[in-house]
């Protein structure tokens, strides 16, 4: 994990590598000291962390990567992760988990949360993802292990001093996101205010997504993952479709349909009370659903709804399935052609049947690929 150490005073050799002792000290205590060898950091102490009653905390490195004892690193949040390690290899993993220092009335008192490995993967546990930052939030995933499995996920948002979480438990085909509340604060509305959004995977490429709060539906329809040579399926009722045009030229589209929805909880919970769960929801909706594995690299990161992978339009169905408003693209299968047509108000405003895809970007986005 990369980390900009910073030093009291640095010491270079005639190459201008560090090189020698190098330390940090905070309040005339010692924070760290690190020893270079050639600009390689070759040892480091920690005088800060206890770790099961050892301080301070010591590793050694071999060719420039960690090697053997302790190794001490801070994400983004200025929270500290220590990596044991014994000849090369990771065996266990300490750091502190944000549901402990919530409940703590101290939490200069929280204990650090110990995670094991076997064969280089998380065993028992719990890891922090990499944080990012989109539009001044901040957003951390920590997954929780058991027996080599992903059991559930809290996904963390950050706004200012403003915390707030969904957890995310896995289901055999599928996932269940809740908000969490931890401020307990008196909720007026609290049906209104959590919601809960269940996916369900029939297949690889077809499901259903539910929203609810307290167990009455707010919203729920099924979706469809197809190639744009497909043709577009004739549910009756109103729907939409979302075309996704990748920056390696390939496409997919997602047909939502069978709709049902309680207009009046639809419209407390995603225009009059916007929420982080709502958030969460629109972004599901524009975007191929996100599927989470138990033993799987997943991206939790989809809330940031934007991507730079891909261009995504869409296009609006009526009751009785035709298109009403937004964009129709359909590729021919025997070519590199593309049907293209434009909707306004159940109106075609513009389509040609001999588009490529490079200038059906073009004519969307107005950028050229």
């Amino acid at each position: 994990m990369e980390f900009q150490y910073q030093y009291d005073q640095e010491k270079l050799n005639k190459a201008g590598q560090r090189e020698g002792e190098l330390t940090l000290t905070s309040d005339e205590n010692m924070e760290y000291k690190h020893i270079y060898n050639a600009g390689k950091l070759v040892e480091a102490t920690n005088y800060l962390i206890t770790v099961e009653g050892k301080k301070p905390l010591i590793g050694k490195y071999k060719d420039g990567n960690p090697f053997d004892g302790y190794f001490v690193y801070y994400h983004e949040f200025r929270s500290p992760l220590i990596d044991y390690y014994e000849n090369g290899e990771l065996k266990t993993h300490y750091s502190y988990s944000l549901l402990d220092l919530i409940a703590s009335e101290n939490p200069a008192e929280v204990q650090l949360s110990k995670t094991t490995y076997k064969n280089k993967m998380p065993l028992q546990g719990l890891i922090h993802k990499e944080s990012i930052s989109v539009n001044g939030m901040n957003f951390c995933a920590s997954e929780y292990y058991e027996e080599g499995k992903i059991t559930y996920t809290y996904l963390w948002m950050i706004i200012g001093s403003v915390l707030q979480a969904v957890k995310i438990v896995l289901l055999p085909n599928g996932y269940k996101i809740h908000e969490q509340n931890f401020h307990n604060e008196e909720v007026n509305n609290r049906e209104l205010r959590f919601g809960t959004i269940t996916v369900e995977f029939k297949d690889n490429e077809n499901g259903t997504v539910l929203y609810e709060t307290a167990d009455k539906l707010v919203i729920k329809y099924q979706f469809s993952n197809a190639s744009l040579s497909q043709k577009i399926k004739p549910y009756k009722g109103k729907g939409f479709i979302c075309y996704f045009l990748f920056n390696d030229n390939s496409t997919k589209l997602t047909q939502h349909y069978n709709f049902e929805i309680n207009e009046q909880l639809y419209v407390e919970n995603f225009i009059s009370n916007r929420s982080y769960i709502s958030l969460i929801f629109s972004a599901i909706n524009i975007q191929l659903t996100p599927r989470f594995l138990a033993n799987g690299d997943n991206d939790y990161y989809f809330i940031k709804m934007e991507n730079d992978y891909a261009k995504m339009v869409s296009l609006h169905l009526g009751e009785n399935g035709n298109p009403v408003d937004g964009f129709f693209i359909e590729k021919e299968e025997q070519s590199d052609n593309y049907k293209y047509a434009q909707y306004l108000e159940s109106k075609v405003v513009a389509n040609s049947d001999e588009f490529t895809l490079e200038s059906i970007k073009e004519l969307i986005f107005n950028t050229k690929q």
